[in-house]
This record gives structure tokens, C-alpha cells and sequence, in this order.
């Protein structure tokens, strides 16, 4: 309204009514929209937003699901954590680097902290494995 009224910006042609010109105004302004819209532009959610017939808000964002495990998955884990740790639990190195991996310590650094050859790592976590794989749900790892 403001710029149909700003005569720097419309010129209003007398020989039609106002409502004629605002409507002309309009469509002069929806067509300008159409030439600068870029439709590779990316959404905001509030423009894809609907209300079913039950009142209830959905958005394409809601039907996506997490990457984040969920919690039954999470407690699994755990309990399969704790589980290799108790089967190890005599073997001291093992079980020292069991717990340096659980919190992401890289092989390097672990062989470091622990005064540990290669050769010494690596016949710890063969007998890991010779302990583990028994026990495991699935096939044998070979190594």
C-alpha cells in the first residue's frame, strides 16, 4: 500500500478506479516475485509446514530419523562393554587396553602409556579375540 502510494515508486493512471490500480499493482508485484525466485533456494521449514484434518503439525523434517542410536541400542552396548571387560578382567594388560580403547585411545598411544612393544600389543589382542570370539554372537574374527 505504502509504494502504490509513493509517487516515485507507482504512477496512479486516474482513468481507472483504485481498486483497478491496486490490483494492477499487485499483479506488477507477484510477477517481479516470479523473476527473482530461484527455486534451488532451500526451504525454510516453516514453508512446508501442514495441519492434517486432526489438527496435527507435520513437516518433511519430523519423518526423519535419527543417526543417534537409540536407547535399547545404547544399554546393549553397554552391557556387551562390560561383558568383554569381565572376561578380561584377570588378564591386567588386556584389560588396560580394553579401557584405554573404550575411550577412543588410538593403538599407538595405548602401547605408549602401557610400556608396550608391537609385537607385545599385538599378542594382548590376540588373546583378546582367543577369549572373545567364543563368546560372540557371530562368526569368528580373524585377525
Amino acid at each position: 500500500m505504502r509504494d502504490t502510494l509513493d509517487p516515485e515508486k507507482r504512477k496512479w493512471n486516474k482513468t481507472v478506479t483504485f481498486v483497478q490500480h491496486l490490483i494492477g499493482a499487485m499483479r506488477s508485484i507477484s510477477s517481479h516475485w516470479r523473476e527473482q525466485f530461484d527455486a534451488s533456494e532451500p526451504l525454510l521449514e516453516s514453508e512446508v509446514v501442514w495441519t492434517t484434518e486432526e489438527g496435527e503439525v507435520l513437516t518433511p523434517l519430523g519423518a526423519i530419523g535419527s543417526d543417534a542410536p537409540d536407547g535399547e541400542r545404547i544399554v546393549l552396548a553397554k552391557e556387551e562393554v562390560e561383558r568383554l571387560e569381565r572376561l578380561v578382567a584377570d588378564d591386567t594388560v588386556v584389560a588396560d587396553i580394553l579401557s584405554a580403547m573404550r575411550v577412543g585411545t588410538s593403538p599407538s598411544t595405548i602401547r605408549k602409556a602401557l610400556g608396550l612393544s608391537v609385537t607385545e600389543y599385538e599378542t594382548a589382542m590376540k588373546r583378546f579375540r582367543r577369549r572373545v570370539r567364543p563368546t560372540a554372537g557371530g562368526a569368528p574374527y580373524d585377525a
